[in-house]
């Protein structure tokens, strides 16, 4: 590392002298290493960033656009990259929590297809996030600022495992046809494992939407999943509209809501027409475990009713 100019920060990194571009030009220095995003030390290691032709465009974590002036008074730039082969912490983008981070986490989900935070990504949301194909969400503290269009979706043979999401901890409106927070609609072949969804609540028991919310989807696997007491309202699993072969196990649930997991079907496949599906088929419901916490009160009448499993509609089989 003797041959890299050490920055500490990204305005540091911004503020590269020309001479400091010459020397990296020249091959004085072999890149940049930068210490931290917003201060030092605030992101899980230093990473390495090098001289670049690439055409993509800046995104402020992978590629940096420097600007500078030259000796003759014109303004030049340079371009320095960094290659993520195994996946983006968050904190490489300045993602952090404090601030409305859709926009930054939806630019990495363009360009890669892994996000992990290893237990210590934090980051906030206030619109839909859009998880590509063989997309990959892990290790992340994710925050939903409300419930309306605010959810992340997923693309085909997508993973979303062991992270922890919070809602706004107030009861508010929410989308009765998606979700609230995990949403899975059209896509084949989704794995969701290992979260924990706290602090979801809806204007009353009886909402639609879904903390997990799966719609003409096949291949769903979800499973050691936990919903805490902190949720309201909110179906924690809905599974329906043509949805089918999907497998629910070893979720835990205490939240204050109707239902744990619902499985509900209607209308006319029209995405899986060639699979000739016109109803659900072959879910298969095991080890699932429903915690009655809250019975009806004078102040809350409608308690809780605590349905572990709620079937609707035309069921083809569903094993459980």
């Amino acid at each position: 590392m003797s041959n890299l100019l050490i920055k500490e920060t990204v305005s540091q990194l911004y503020l590269l002298t020309p001479a400091e571009i010459s020397d990296l030009k020249s091959g004085v220095y072999s890149g940049v290493l930068l210490l931290g995003y917003d201060m030092k030390g605030d992101t899980p290691a230093p990473i390495e960033y090098y001289l670049t032709n690439t055409a993509d465009d800046p995104d402020d974590g992978s590629i940096f656009t420097i600007d500078y002036t030259d000796s003759m008074g014109n303004t030049q730039s340079i371009k320095l990259e960094h290659d993520f082969k195994e996946g983006v912490h968050p904190m490489y983008y300045g993602i952090n929590g404090t601030h409305d981070d859709t926009d930054k986490i939806n630019k990495i989900f363009k360009k890669f297809s892994k996000i992990s935070g290893q237990g210590s990504g934090t980051m906030k949301i206030g619109r839909a996030i859009n998880i590509p194909d063989n997309g990959i969400l892990e290790g992340c503290t994710v925050y939903i600022t409300n419930y309306q269009n605010c959810y992340i979706a997923s693309g085909n043979n997508t993973i979303v495992r062991d992270n922890t999401f919070y809602g706004t901890g107030a009861k508010l409106a929410s989308n009765t046809n998606s979700s609230c927070c995990l949403y899975f609609w059209r896509v084949q072949d989704i794995f969701v494992s290992g979260n924990s969804f706290y602090n979801f609540k809806a204007l009353d028991h009886n909402a639609a939407c879904g903390i997990i919310t799966i719609q003409e989807t096949q291949g769903a696997r979800v499973e050691n999943n936990y919903f805490d007491d902190s949720n309201f309202g909110f179906i924690d699993i809905g599974a329906g509209t043509i949805s089918g072969n999907c497998i629910f196990t070893n979720n835990t649930s205490y939240s204050n809501s109707d239902i744990f997991i619902s499985l509900a079907s209607g209308g006319k496949d029209v995405f899986f027409s060639n699979t000739n599906i016109n109803k659900m088929s072959d879910h298969i419901v095991s080890g699932n475990i429903h915690i009655k916490n809250r019975w009806a009160t004078n102040s809350d009448p409608l308690g809780r009713h605590g349905v572990l499993v709620h079937y609707a509609g035309e069921i083809g089989r569903a094993h459980v």
